[in-house]
């Protein structure tokens, strides 16, 4: 069980996010606030703090990492001046853009959770200069083996259709949902497995028996 709390400045957003996550059986709701002050009244500490970016002005960072082992996500607001590099040197582990679907935050905060680094596809896409994570985390590198973090069921859904050669829009037709929710699962497989491309994916889940062609 995943222990959430979420930070969003306007009751609407939060009221939303909370609706939708809490429905998620692996995680449970610890609070909700639109300050950072609302941390401390949180009956249990989270393991996962989902954040709006317009509170990380806001933010007393001894609060934020309160149980010590606490996984921040940030949504990233379109105006925001704030950079993915900073973000990671915040130690920030989830950067997602505001629009983002249920199943997408569902899975960041699952991955967050077992100590992986999650970027969104559309958030990383228009950086002409990707960030390399060993330049933010050293001695923690965000590619984490397999035992660490076991894929979900989606992830291994896509990697069963990955395996069968079929392209992101053929996955996302097949499953009934977006292309940028395939690149996500995509993204967050190759982190999982340690790999770098489809081929070496399907390669690796061979190998430990998750799929079969």
């Amino acid at each position: 069980m995943i222990r959430l709390f979420i930070l969003a400045k306007g009751a609407v957003v939060q009221a939303g996010l909370s609706a939708m996550l809490s429905r998620e059986p692996i995680i449970q709701m610890v609070g909700c606030s639109t300050e950072v002050a609302g941390l401390t009244v949180s009956p249990q500490p989270p393991d996962v703090i989902l954040m709006e970016s317009a509170l990380l002005s806001e933010a007393d960072w001894e609060q934020m990492a309160l149980s010590g082992d606490v996984a921040i996500a940030v949504l990233l607001d379109a105006d925001s001046s704030l950079s993915i590099g900073q973000l990671l040197e915040l130690g920030i582990r989830g950067v997602l853009p505001q629009e983002v679907a249920a199943e997408e935050l569902i899975a960041t905060v699952s991955a967050i959770a077992a100590g992986l680094v999650v970027l969104h596809p559309d958030i990383l896409n228009p950086l002409p200069n990707p960030i390399s994570s060993s330049d933010h985390f050293p001695n923690n590198p965000p590619n984490r083996a397999m035992a660490d973090a076991p894929l979900t069921s989606r992830e291994l859904e896509v990697l069963q259709l990955l395996a069968t050669g079929l392209g992101n829009r053929a996955i996302a037709a097949q499953l009934c949902i977006s292309e940028h929710t395939v690149k996500f699962h995509i993204s967050s497989i190759f982190s999982k497995l340690n790999v770098n491309s489809r081929t070496e994916a399907v390669t690796s889940a061979m190998r430990q028996g998750l799929i079969l062609i």
